[in-house]
């Protein structure tokens, strides 16, 4: 990512109070029953089966520090008719890492869906 871009990702955080949001954010990652947000993912969870045989279009990094394999095949299980496209050397910010590959994979995906 060059400078600009990750300047570019860091300036709406500039200070604490345009910070705290997004600590509020990870504290409440739904893990476990205990986090706040974790009854309403679950409805959400329960309601994807509403889209499996819509079309759909996973383009994962296969370098994200956060998303693993794990999150990839739950996803996976939720849209099994999915078109998987993997990007090696992309990590989480995957639009950044490889566009000149996702561009023309999404072009495809909506021309065809």
């Amino acid at each position: 990512m060059t400078r600009d871009i990750k300047t570019g990702y860091l300036a709406p955080y500039d200070s604490y109070a345009n910070r705290i949001a997004i600590l509020r954010f990870v504290q409440d990652i739904p893990l476990t029953p205990a986090d706040h947000s974790y009854s309403l993912m679950q409805t959400i969870e329960r309601g994807l089966s509403n889209f499996k045989n819509h079309p759909v279009l996973i383009i994962w990094g296969e370098k994200d520090f956060c998303f693993n394999n794990r999150f990839l095949e739950r996803w996976k299980y939720f849209f099994p008719k999915a078109i998987v496209k993997k990007v090696s050397d992309a990590g989480h910010y995957v639009l950044e890492d490889a566009w000149e590959e996702i561009i023309p994979w999404m072009k495809d995906f909506l021309r065809n869906n």
